[in-house]
């Protein structure tokens, strides 16, 4: 695909009409993509930022919507605008949004949830029942400009570099297994000295790790 422009502030749709994007879209039931070059630019309401694209990551996620696999065509609808790792510049802001400014570079919380159920009041809005995925259950990041509501903007720090930023969806599934695992270490240190334990015991008495994997999952 030829490089796109870095996009601008768009054009007020009331003074000119609906004014239109580049945008990658699943745009049939089958293999492929569909670079539509007349997409329009997605409205926002009073709690939206505009984001023009500036960077983007490829996850495995658009892989498998390219190919039309079992999940996807089960999943995705025909129509969508694709991709959910990105970077970009604030090029618009709703009337109601109080933190975020035009020209901000900042990427974005991929799951949207209701914002009133218990999950989502408590910060774990990816797990909402009513959540949408940006790039699966409404338009994406392969696009000049995609809509995305303030609570779910990230202010992206001058010293992290563009290629980074784009794919903190990945680096961030990266950290929370880290994390996941320093936690589970820190509560065996806990319970084996709770219980004088000071390691597996040896396969010889039948009882190496294998036959002590975590039987929670």
């Amino acid at each position: 695909m030829p490089p796109i422009a870095t996009p601008t502030a768009p054009v007020d749709r009331k003074s000119a009409g609906t004014a239109t994007m580049v945008a990658l879209k699943k745009s049939s039931p089958a293999p492929g993509l569909t670079l539509n070059r007349a997409a329009p630019i997605p409205p926002i309401g009073p709690r939206d930022v505009l984001i023009a694209v500036t960077h983007a990551g490829i996850c495995g996620t658009d892989r498998h919507i390219y190919e039309w696999d079992e999940w996807s065509s089960n999943r995705i609808p025909v129509g969508i605008t694709i991709g959910h790792e990105f970077v970009g510049k604030v090029a618009k802001v709703g009337d109601a949004v109080l933190r975020t400014k035009v020209g901000e570079r900042v990427s974005a919380e991929g799951h949207i949830g209701c914002g009133v159920c218990e999950p989502c009041r408590t910060g774990q809005m990816h797990i909402c029942e009513k959540v949408d995925i940006i790039g699966i259950d409404r338009d994406g990041a392969f696009a000049q400009y995609i809509s995305i509501p303030e609570e779910n903007v990230w202010p992206v720090h001058a010293d992290i570099p563009d290629h980074v930023a784009a794919i903190f969806d990945p680096l961030g599934n990266a950290m929370h297994t880290v994390m996941a695992a320093c936690e589970r270490e820190e509560r065996a240190d806990h319970w084996r000295r709770d219980h004088r334990f000071d390691g597996c015991p040896d396969r010889a008495s039948g009882g190496g790790a294998e036959n002590h994997r975590d039987r929670s999952r």
